[in-house]
């Protein structure tokens, strides 16, 4: 019986443990098969949740997806989609993205097409509401810059960009962050029991 209870112990931190490593990464590219024109598309909401990410806008409509052939002056990141925004149709200058589970080293890709040079600004935050980090910085016309935010435990993120028109493309992101307290706390507590288990059966065995 006690054999049992110590191999149960240690497959439940094992599968704790295994619960606990960061997934491998993953990137929205944001290929959706778009057309050129907002006209002919929505704000970009629930289309990425079987990857764990839904987005909105904040201060407006969020941004869509388009092809590249929508005239924006730059060809895609990667593919032939990004996510656009341009005020004049309607998109607001901010868009939010949450993550069904934590995630950690956020990597995007951000462009002002041939629209000027503009600041941009990328905050992340915790399930609570809580900031994990920021960056900002400048974004040069015609050109796409390379964001990273090496931040970890991130539930929300929150792009702002500085002109009317600005692209977002390959956001990419690795899941799993750190475990959450009460995940090491369980794994602790599993540990804990696995060498008690031990300790008495080694006590059991000296006695006999």
């Amino acid at each position: 019986m006690r054999r049992v209870a110590l191999i149960a112990a240690a497959c439940g931190c094992a599968a704790l443990l295994a619960a606990a490593a960061p997934a491998a990464a993953a990137t929205i590219d944001f290929e959706t098969g778009a057309p050129c024109d907002f006209v002919d598309t929505s704000p970009l909401t629930t289309a990425f949740a079987g990857d764990g990410i839904t987005f909105a806008g904040v201060d407006g409509a969020g941004g869509s997806i388009l092809d590249q052939c929508g005239s924006f002056g730059i060809d895609a990141h990667s593919g032939v989609d990004f996510l656009a925004f341009n005020t004049d149709v309607g998109t607001g200058m901010t868009e939010q993205a949450t993550f069904a589970t934590p995630v950690s080293n956020i990597v995007l890709f951000i462009s002002p097409g041939d629209g000027g040079d503009m600041l941009y600004e990328l905050d992340a935050f915790d399930s609570a509401g809580v900031a994990q980090g920021g960056t900002g910085g400048h974004a040069t016309s015609g050109e796409w810059t390379e964001v990273d935010l090496g931040a970890t435990n991130i539930s929300k993120l929150v792009l702002t960009g500085g002109n009317a028109a600005f692209l977002v493309d390959d956001l990419s992101f690795t899941g799993g962050g750190v475990p959450e307290p009460a995940v090491w706390a369980l794994m602790l507590s599993g540990l804990f029991g696995a060498g008690a288990l031990l300790r008495r059966r080694r006590a059991a065995i000296a006695a006999a």
